[in-house]
C-alpha cells in the first residue's frame, strides 16, 4: 500500500471513486477489482504470490508497527479485508448501490509460498451503480450452462492469469475486461479506467468498438498501455 494502515489506503480510493461516481452516467455501471493483503510486522503479506515484488515495496515503506496496527483493529497474519471494507465505505460515503460481489477465480493462480493457510485463486470484483435502474444487456451477460443452454451469468467467473509480462506486475486477462463492457455498454459508449495500468480495458474496448479513456499515474505504464492499444 502507497500508505501506512489500510484506513487511509480506504480513504484514498472513495476520493478516486466519488470522482469516478460524478462522470459517471445515471444509467451507468462500475466493475471494481481491488486486493487484499495480511497484516505483517514488517509490512504487507500479500494475499497472492504474484505481488511478491509488492512485498518488498510495501515493507520498505512501512514505519508503522504491529501496536499501530492493533489500534486499528488488526492483529498479525489476518486479513485486512480491504474489498469488504471498500464496499460498505463506497455505499455508506457515496450511496453507492453494490449489485454483486463477484469472485474472478484464476485456475492457473500461482502456489502460495506459506504453509499454514491456503493459497489464495482468486479476487473480488464488485459490481456498483448509482442508480436502480441502469443500463445491463440480460443477453449480453449470457454464458453456457451445463446442459448446453445459455444462463444468467454466475457470479463465479474462471478467467486464467494473463501470460502477457512486460513492465506491468499485474495485467488483466482479456475476458476479465470483455464480460463486463459486453454486458453493461454498447457500441459507441465510452469506457473509463481510472487505473489503467497495461491497457487491457482499452484493447477490449477499442476491439468492441467503444471509446475509452484510461487514467495513469505510472509513466512506465503509461508508455506500456500505449504501445500495446497502438
Amino acid at each position: 500500500f502507497p500508505v501506512t494502515i489500510p484506513r487511509q489506503y480506504i480513504n484514498a480510493l472513495v476520493e478516486v471513486f466519488r470522482e469516478a461516481t460524478r462522470v459517471l452516467r445515471d444509467d451507468g455501471n462500475m466493475y471494481i477489482n481491488v486486493g487484499d493483503a495480511y497484516c505483517a510486522i514488517n509490512g504487507f503479506e500479500r494475499a497472492s504470490a504474484k505481488f511478491k515484488r509488492a512485498d518488498s515495496v510495501g515493507a520498505k515503506a512501512n514505519t508503522r508497527s504491529m501496536k499501530d496496527l492493533r489500534k486499528e483493529g488488526f492483529q498479525e497474519k489476518s486479513l485486512f479485508l480491504i474489498p469488504s471494507r471498500l464496499a460498505i465505505a463506497l455505499q455508506k460515503r457515496l450511496g453507492l448501490i453494490i449489485r454483486a460481489e463477484i469472485i474472478w477465480f484464476k485456475p492457473n493462480a500461482q502456489p502460495s509460498v506459506v504453509k499454514d493457510r491456503v493459497s489464495t485463486a482468486h479476487e473480488l470484483i464488485y459490481h456498483v451503480v448509482k442508480k436502480k435502474k441502469y443500463q445491463y444487456d440480460y443477453k449480453g451477460s449470457l454464458e453456457p450452462g451445463t446442459n448446453g443452454k445459455m444462463r444468467n451469468r454466475r457470479s463465479v467467473w474462471i478467467c486464467s492469469a494473463t501470460k502477457y509480462r512486460k513492465k506491468h506486475i499485474a495485467p488483466f486477462p482479456y475476458d476479465l475486461a470483455e464480460i463486463p463492457i459486453r454486458s453493461t455498454t454498447k457500441p459507441g459508449d465510452v469506457v473509463l479506467d481510472v487505473f489503467s495500468g497495461s491497457g487491457t480495458t482499452g484493447i477490449v474496448a477499442l476491439a468492441l468498438n467503444r471509446s475509452y479513456i484510461g487514467i495513469e499515474l505510472n509513466p512506465n505504464s503509461v508508455n506500456e498501455q500505449k504501445e500495446r492499444i497502438s
